[in-house]
């Protein structure tokens, strides 16, 4: 096992340590942070997840615009993730986690109907010109946030969303740099999110995190 691939697996083990529980459901637990370090392991000793459900909070508690969840991606061409109703315009980002445990944008939605503002990632190739796709099973970061807040690396945003249905690939001014923090304006309010070929992040393999940052890494050579 090489240093990066040591210091990736030590990181998702430190990440949000919780115990692991029998069911479908994930709740969040405390905040599910902004970043890989602090965000949640969803994890599980039987079956699969089928849901993650939490809140994103303003007020007097402080701000909390997004919430991250590390996830296993089973079934690269048949996953899902699709928020319920909610009582804000929800957006969803997926993300790659590479060697040194950076996050890189993988695919992200605003909405998924013109008659609907829930977010919905139901495939694993962007709708717009990037080619963006997800190509291996592995473990994966899915943010939660509002319609106005999104992912920036150190040259500007990550995503430019040109319509509020396309699923977009990576292609902002941003887009070739690690995340690097979140801005626009949030909201708050609970969710719910219904997953399809997922599943748990237990112990993570060497094997797995690495299939999942090279997937992400040659995708992202492809598009320079």
């Amino acid at each position: 096992m090489t240093m990066k691939y040591s210091k990736a697996i030590a990181l998702l083990a430190f990440c949000a340590p919780v115990t692991a529980f029998a069911g479908p459901d994930w709740i969040e637990r405390g905040d599910a942070g902004s970043d890989l370090r602090s965000a949640q392991r969803v994890t599980g000793v039987s079956g699969v997840p089928e849901t993650i459900s939490g809140s994103l909070n303003t007020g007097l508690l402080g701000e909390d615009f997004e919430d991250l969840y590390v996830i296993t991606i089973l079934h690269p061409t048949t996953f899902s993730f699709s928020m319920g109703s909610t009582p804000f315009n929800s957006q969803l980002y997926l993300f790659a986690i590479s060697e040194d445990t950076d996050l890189y944008g993988m695919l992200s939605n605003d909405d998924r109907s013109l008659v609907s503002t829930d977010a919905r990632i139901g495939q694993s190739f962007a709708t717009d010109a990037t080619g963006a796709r997800v190509v291996y099973k592995g473990i994966y970061v899915l943010a939660i946030t509002s319609s106005g807040r999104y992912p920036v690396s150190e040259s500007g945003a990550i995503f430019f969303q040109a319509t509020n249905t396309e699923i977009s690939g990576p292609d902002g001014p941003g887009r070739y740099g690690a995340l690097s923090g979140w801005e626009g304006p949030g909201s708050g309010g609970s969710y719910s999110i219904g997953m399809t070929g997922v599943g748990y992040v237990n112990i993570p393999a060497p094997g797995v995190l690495t299939v999942a940052a090279a997937g992400c890494l040659a995708s992202l050579r492809r598009r320079r």
